[in-house]
């Protein structure tokens, strides 16, 4: 952090344990305000794009739609630790309402395919097929596509309870 905020009188240090509950990754306050600064920073930057309606799967080294993947899920990794290390509570609460893993499931290729139109259509002629077919996309955190006879083209979001 700028030296402008890091003196014994001043704000910050003195009010850290309460802004940050979550583990230190130190034990110095100038290097977990350094380090603090970087995921805030990140996640502002991450923000801007979203907001500005700007490809938030763009930057330098990313050419491919793995590397593209791979990048957004370092993001949200960096976003889940700033979470973290506020609260560890908030922190828990995002893993049992499934944000993280509903983060990691729309950010996959599997999405995409299905975003292009070109993902595999599992018919359902059944309650039993379609309990295989609502277990398959559970187990596997994946958006599968299911037809019916009285739906010709439904989105099966996986469940988590």
């Amino acid at each position: 952090m700028d030296s402008e905020f890091m003196g014994d009188e001043l704000i910050w240090p003195a009010q850290l344990g309460k802004v940050f509950q979550g583990k230190w990754p130190s034990s110095s306050a100038a290097s977990m305000l350094s380090s603090t600064k970087d995921l805030v920073k990140t996640l502002r930057e991450f923000r801007n794009r979203v907001s500005h309606n700007e490809p938030i799967w763009k930057r330098y080294g990313v050419d491919s739609q793995e590397n593209a993947i791979a990048h957004l899920h370092e993001k949200i990794d960096r976003i889940y630790k700033l979470i973290l290390l506020i609260s560890p509570r908030k922190a828990e609460l995002v893993k049992e309402q499934n944000f993280l893993s509903s983060a990691m499931r729309v950010c996959s290729t599997n999405e995409i395919t299905i975003c292009q139109n070109k993902a595999k259509t599992h018919n359902i002629d059944s309650i039993k097929e379609l309990r295989h077919a609502m277990m398959e996309a559970t187990a596997q955190n994946h958006t599968i596509i299911i037809e019916t006879s009285e739906a010709p083209h439904c989105k099966l979001i996986p469940l988590r309870y």
